[in-house]
This record gives C-alpha cells, sequence and structure tokens, in this order.
C-alpha cells in the first residue's frame, strides 16, 4: 500500500528562478489574448490599433514605434496605418524589433517545464500574427500610381510576401473643384488595380474606407472582387446603421474608425454608457468597444497610454444583453466628428 500511494502522489513542482519567472511573464504578457466567443467571431474580429495621427510634440517616428511595441505587448495583433499617416516605416520597425526581441529572450537554460516554455517562446510572435492594414491616399489614387503606391508601402513596412488588407482611403478627391466624371474613373482604377493585387497573391484582402452608401452600390455594381472590408466613422452616437446593414449583408466586414468620437466629452459622459460601465466595472470606452465586437464590427482604437492601451484591449471578457444593445443603438445622434465623405462627388 505504501508503495502504491508513493507511486499515486504527484511529484513536486519545480521551484523557478527569478529569471525563469521573467521569461514566464514575458510569454504570458505576449500570450494573454482574452477570448472572443464563437458568437462573435467574424473575419478576424478582435480590437485593432489605430496609428493615427502621430502628435507633433514628439518624433512622430519614436511615437508611433513605441505605441506598436506596447500593443503589441498588450496583444494587439491587427494594426491600421495609411500611407498619409507617414508612419508606415515605424510600424515595420516596431513589428520586427517585437519579433526580435522574442527571439533573443526566449533562450532559458532550466528543466524540462521551462525547457517546453522555450519551444511555445519561439513561436510566440511570428511576423505573420500582426495583419497590417494600409490605404492608398487619394493623391495616388488611378491604376498606375495605385500600384506604385502600394509597392512603397509595401516597403516602408517591411512586407515581403503579401500585406494583409489595402484600403482606398476616400473615395475620390476632396478638393473644392471636384469631377465627378473624375472621380468616378479615379475609383475604378484604383480598384482594378487592388483587385488585380490581390489575384497576383500581393495582398490578401482589400476594401475601402469612407465610402458612403452610393459610392458602395457603384463600386458593387462593376467590381470583378468584391471588398473584404469597408472602414467607416462608427461610435453610438453616430452609427450609420443603415450602411452598416448594407456591407454586413454583402459579406463585407466592417471596421469602425473613431469608435471614441475623438474622445467626445458629451459621449463619454452618457449617462447610459455610465450606467452600463457601473454595472459590468468597466470603463465607458470599454463598452463602447464591447458593443461594437457584438455588433460585429471591428473597433479601430488608438492610445499613446500603454494603459488605456491594456484597458481597451480587454474589452471581451463580459457581455451586453440583447436589451443593453438596443439602449446603446438608441444613443445615435447622427453626430459625425470627422471629415464627411458625402461631400466627394
Amino acid at each position: 500500500m505504501a508503495g502504491m500511494a508513493k507511486s499515486l502522489s504527484h511529484p513536486t513542482p519545480p521551484t523557478l528562478t527569478r529569471k525563469q519567472v521573467f521569461y514566464l511573464g514575458l510569454l504570458w504578457l505576449f500570450q494573454a489574448i482574452p477570448a472572443i466567443s464563437k458568437e462573435d467571431s467574424g473575419l478576424a474580429l478582435q480590437v485593432g490599433l489605430g496609428t493615427c495621427c502621430p502628435c507633433e510634440r514628439v518624433s512622430p517616428f519614436d511615437q508611433t514605434k513605441r505605441q506598436v511595441l506596447d500593443a503589441l505587448r498588450v496583444g494587439y495583433r491587427f494594426v491600421d496605418t495609411a500611407a498619409h499617416y507617414n508612419n508606415e516605416r515605424s510600424i515595420g520597425e516596431a513589428i520586427d524589433e517585437a519579433v526580435r526581441a522574442v527571439g533573443l529572450r526566449s533562450p532559458i537554460d532550466c528543466d524540462p517545464i521551462v525547457a517546453c516554455s522555450r519551444q511555445v517562446a519561439s513561436k510566440l510572435l511570428q511576423k505573420s500574427d500582426v495583419k497590417v492594414c494600409s490605404k492608398i491616399w487619394f493623391d495616388d489614387m488611378g491604376y498606375d500610381q495605385t500600384k506604385k503606391a502600394f509597392g512603397l508601402s509595401c516597403s516602408n513596412l517591411n512586407v515581403d510576401d503579401s500585406l494583409e488588407l489595402m484600403l482606398i482611403h476616400f473615395p475620390g478627391t476632396i478638393d473644392t473643384l471636384q469631377s465627378p466624371a473624375k472621380n468616378k474613373k479615379l475609383r475604378s482604377e484604383t480598384w482594378r488595380a487592388l483587385e488585380d493585387l490581390k489575384m497576383a497573391g500581393k495582398v490578401k484582402h482589400i476594401g475601402v474606407s469612407n465610402y458612403v452608401r452610393r459610392h458602395m452600390k457603384e463600386l458593387l455594381a462593376s467590381c470583378r472582387i468584391k471588398p473584404d472590408v469597408v472602414q467607416m466613422e462608427i461610435h453610438p452616437y453616430f452609427q450609420q446603421r443603415e450602411l452598416v446593414s448594407f456591407c454586413q449583408q454583402q459579406g463585407i466586414q466592417v471596421h469602425a474608425s473613431s469608435p471614441l468620437a475623438h474622445g467626445d466629452r458629451q459621449l463619454l459622459q452618457d449617462p447610459t454608457l455610465h450606467k452600463l460601465s457601473s454595472k459590468y466595472k468597466k470603463s465607458v470606452p470599454q463598452v463602447i468597444i464591447r458593443w461594437l465586437l457584438q455588433e460585429n464590427i471591428l473597433p479601430i482604437v488608438k492610445s499613446e497610454s500603454s494603459a488605456r492601451l491594456q484597458e481597451n484591449f480587454q474589452s471581451t471578457d463580459f457581455r451586453l444583453t440583447e436589451e443593453e444593445l438596443q439602449e446603446i443603438r438608441s444613443l445615435d445622434r447622427d453626430k459625425r466628428v470627422g471629415f464627411d465623405p458625402n461631400l466627394i462627388v
């Protein structure tokens, strides 16, 4: 009996050194991504990192690089940028640095338990894990110009094989002397270039940004490949529910830019949102992000604060009821805070 008891007893776990605990903590930091339930899941539905637009008080290159590195440590795996943001190169360097840092820090000389963790750490963050979206600026629209701009973005981002997502930033020029025929031709040629790039395997997904319903209908009537994504301003005070519903019915994933309405004080102090914030012991931004995820919309949020990046990302461990979703839907005021693309003919 004594021998049987001995054989059934659990082995004493090894004592980890402070160095080993540090590396296991690093492993957790890069891997611990709050799960989104299958009920919420769409095409890579997650909380995205926004990088528009670097502050001029500090070096934009350093600021964006620090922001992306902090976000990757938190667990963000979708980064939104654009050629016009002038930060693609710093984003590419930040991603490469994060991958190299994991490789440098992963070797651990210790017992089999940590050796197993070392094997996981070697796969901790692959460059292919980080999905980057960029955009074609309206000055670069047109077939040849789009291909050239796409190549420059890939070079800046240091993407050798295939970019995850490229969007048309605006549906045409936004100057006061617009030509409807010229803008329509630019939209058509630019989209044809993106279609060809996708068919050639240069980009995995293509889409548009700041398109309104008439721009979307025009595109869907003539395209060879439907857009995978449409990015638009969406927040509780400006929900664009008709356009969102139209796009989702077409199988197009919707991404929300400015989900916090550029920090609009009235929105962040809204009584309905504060009530839900108190109930779930979450911040108002977390409630908004959770609402978007449950509406199958990918929120793109930005913050220069590491703590806020962490807070925004931790918006998936609670769930709003249908009644609460409806309460937030009722807040719509048609209050746009960004440029109105209806002005583009």
